[in-house]
C-alpha cells in the first residue's frame, strides 16, 4: 500500500484552480520532487500534506487515513521550511526537543530522542549554541532535527536549500539524501531548481498551472519529456517546429527551420507537424577542415561562453537555426576549442533527435 495518496486533490481560490485535481502515490521511503515555476501549485500541494491548506475536494490519505480536515498537529508529518523557522531565543538542544514537548513527552525520553537526532544530523558538540551562531548550513540541519525527532510517516521539504550558496547546497543534497536514504522516510520536496530534482528524486513530478504534465525518474523526465513545457523547463533544450515529409519504414524525414534530417520513429505519420528537443550535449561539434559526413551541417560560431566543464556555443547553422552547444572541456579527451566566428562543422545524430508528438 503507498505510504501517500492524493485522489483527485484540488485547491480553488475563488474561480481560481491552484491546484487541479491531481492524482499521485507515493510509495513507503520515495522521494518525490514537486518541480515547477512559481505559481504552478507545487508549494500548495504540500502545504495540503501538511495541513496548512484544507483541500476545495478530493482525497489526502497517509498511512491508510483520510487526513482531510485532520489538523497539522494530529498528522505524523514533518516540515521543513525554506526559511528555517528557527525559535532565535532557544539553543539547538531546545529547538529539536519543541515537537516532543508540545506532545507531553517524558523529559528523560525527550533527551534520548534529541541526543540521537543530533548524532544523526553531527550537532552533538552544537547543542547550545543559539541559532544566530550557527551557519546556514548547520541551521539547516537543526530544521531538520527538529522535522525528523517527532518520528513522522512524512518529511516536506519546501524548498529548504533556497537560502545556501551553490557548495553548501551541493553538500546538503548528498547529506539530506543519505539521511532520507538510511531512516527510508517518505519524502515530499518542493522545488524550482531542475539540478536538485535530478540529483535527488527517485521521481519527479513535473506540475504546470495546478495541473501534473509529467510523473517519471530524472532520466525519463529528462531524456523523453512528455511536452514542450517539460523539455523546456528540465534542463537546456534546442526545441524546433517540424514536419515530417517522408516515409520509408520506420525511417521519417523531418524538417525544421530549413534543415533536412532522419530520423526514426514508430509514432510519425507523413505531413504530421510535430516539436523536436535536441539537447545541447547531443550535439557534436568539429573544426570545418575534418573529414565531414553526409548528415554533418556547415555554420559558425556565434557566441562561447565558458562554464569550467564544459563550454556552451551558440552556432548558426547555414540556411538554418541558431542551436545550442555543449562541449566537454576535458584536456584528457583531447577537446578542440573553436572561436567566435569560427567556421566548423556540426553533427546531428538521428538519435540526438526526440519528437515530442
Amino acid at each position: 500500500m503507498s505510504n501517500i495518496q492524493l485522489k483527485n486533490l484540488t485547491k480553488k481560490y475563488g474561480s481560481f484552480n491552484a491546484v487541479d485535481s491531481i492524482n499521485l502515490s507515493i510509495k513507503n521511503g520515495e522521494f518525490v520532487t514537486l518541480l515547477g515555476p512559481s505559481g504552478c501549485g507545487k508549494t500548495t500541494t504540500l502545504r495540503m500534506v501538511a495541513g496548512f491548506i484544507k483541500p476545495t475536494s478530493g482525497d489526502l490519505i497517509i498511512g491508510g487515513s483520510n487526513m482531510v480536515g485532520v489538523p497539522p498537529q494530529n498528522r505524523k508529518v514533518g516540515l521543513v521550511f525554506q526559511n528555517y523557522a528557527l525559535f532565535p531565543h532557544m539553543s539547538v538542544r531546545k529547538n529539536v526537543a519543541f515537537g516532543l514537548k508540545m506532545k507531553k513527552m517524558q523529559q528523560s525520553l525527550i533527551a534520548e530522542k534529541v541526543n540521537k537526532i543530533l548524532e544523526t544530523v553531527q550537532l552533538q558538540e552544537l547543542s547550545e549554541r543559539m541559532p544566530s551562531e550557527l551557519s546556514g548550513g548547520q541551521q539547516q540541519r537543526v530544521a531538520l532535527a527538529r522535522a525528523l525527532v517527532i518520528e513522522p510517516e512524512v518529511l516536506l521539504l519546501d524548498e529548504p536549500f533556497g537560502a545556501l550558496d551553490k557548495n553548501l547546497r551541493d553538500h546538503m543534497r548528498i547529506e539530506l539524501r543519505d539521511l532520507q536514504r538510511k531512516l527510508n522516510i517518505s519524502t515530499i520536496f518542493v522545488t524550482h531548481d531542475q539540478d536538485e530534482a535530478l540529483s535527488m528524486s527517485d521521481r519527479i513530478v513535473v506540475m504546470e498551472n495546478g495541473k501534473i504534465c509529467q510523473i517519471g525518474s530524472p532520466s525519463e523526465i529528462y531524456e523523453n519529456p512528455a511536452s514542450v513545457f517539460v523539455a523546456g523547463f528540465l534542463g537546456l533544450s534546442n526545441i524546433f517546429s517540424a514536419v515530417c515529409t517522408k516515409i520509408i519504414r520506420a525511417k521519417k524525414t523531418i524538417e525544421f527551420e530549413g534543415l533536412t534530417i532522419e530520423i526514426e520513429s514508430e509514432k510519425l505519420n507523413k505531413s504530421d507537424k510535430i516539436s523536436i528537443m535536441i539537447r545541447p550535449e547531443n550535439i557534436q561539434i568539429y573544426k570545418k577542415k575534418n573529414d565531414s559526413k553526409k548528415e554533418d551541417f556547415l555554420g559558425f560560431i556565434k557566441s562561447k561562453i565558458y562554464l569550467g566543464s564544459t563550454i556552451q556555443y551558440q552556432v548558426k547553422i547555414k540556411d538554418g537555426p541558431v542551436i545550442l552547444i555543449n562541449a566537454n572541456n576535458s584536456k584528457i579527451l583531447n577537446y578542440q576549442d573553436f572561436d567566435t566566428n569560427e567556421e566548423v562543422r556540426v553533427h546531428l545524430s538521428k538519435n540526438a533527435i526526440y519528437p515530442i508528438i
